[in-house]
């Protein structure tokens, strides 16, 4: 009897693998990944030093109307303004403290020296920038900003820091300046030997709106932040 059984047992577990093979099911798996955007600088800090008798180990690319910011550039263009104003202007003789009234004329100047650390780009004559942006993102469309942070001194003391974005240097003092644009076509972007990395030239000037009615200070600085992001 128990022999009848184990028997029994076996023809109908045998009968399950049988219809087994003949049955399907499946499970659907989606699958979604995002857009993601990284981005990296390799130049540390850019210095603009009015005090120095001459340009530092690696001056600024930028072809500034009054050179490299160092005393005798910086003279020589207070210079010129006066010549202009003096020789010519009236003046009045006032018992109050001078008004709000400057002498006319501006001087635009490029970094008297620039630090990179980092990566390196090899931009094979494409370019002479001061440094580098490095992008890596999936998106086919994108673009990169440059802007000052919230605490700077450059937008109540008389300077505008522009940057160059492949076209003309543009005030990056108040408002955010795209440096490249990725939208189908390039505007100082470029592509790399990696897939979906790019690179984008970053080169600075300083405009002295008033040089005549600067304050002495032995250290301003700001602090300028990269974003990427749809365009």
């Amino acid at each position: 009897m128990r022999m009848k059984r184990r028997l029994r047992l076996l023809a109908f577990g045998t009968v399950l693998a049988a219809m087994g093979a003949m049955a399907q099911s499946s499970t659907d798996f989606n699958f979604s990944f995002p857009q993601y955007a990284f981005v990296y600088t390799n130049l540390s800090s850019v210095d603009f030093d009015f005090t120095a008798s001459g340009s530092g180990a690696n001056p600024g690319q930028a072809p500034a109307a009054d050179g490299v910011a160092t005393q005798p550039n910086l003279e020589a263009c207070i210079e010129s303004i006066l010549s202009t104003t003096v020789s010519s202007g009236s003046f009045t003789a006032n018992d109050t403290a001078a008004g709000t009234t400057a002498f006319g004329g501006s001087c635009t100047f490029a970094p008297t020296n620039v630090t990179r650390s980092g990566f390196t780009v090899d931009w094979g004559g494409l370019a002479s920038p001061d440094g580098s942006l490095l992008v890596v993102t999936n998106m086919s469309t994108w673009a990169a900003k440059a802007s000052l942070d919230a605490a700077n001194p450059f937008a109540t003391g008389g300077l505008t820091l522009q940057v160059y974005d492949g076209t003309n240097y543009q005030n990056v003092t108040t408002t955010p300046v795209n440096v490249g644009v990725m939208n189908g076509t390039r505007t100082n972007a470029f592509y790399t030997q990696y897939a979906n990395a790019y690179v984008v030239p970053l080169t600075y000037q300083l405009v002295l709106d008033d040089p005549i009615g600067l304050s002495p200070t032995t250290n301003d600085s700001a602090t300028v932040i990269y974003t990427v992001g749809a365009p």
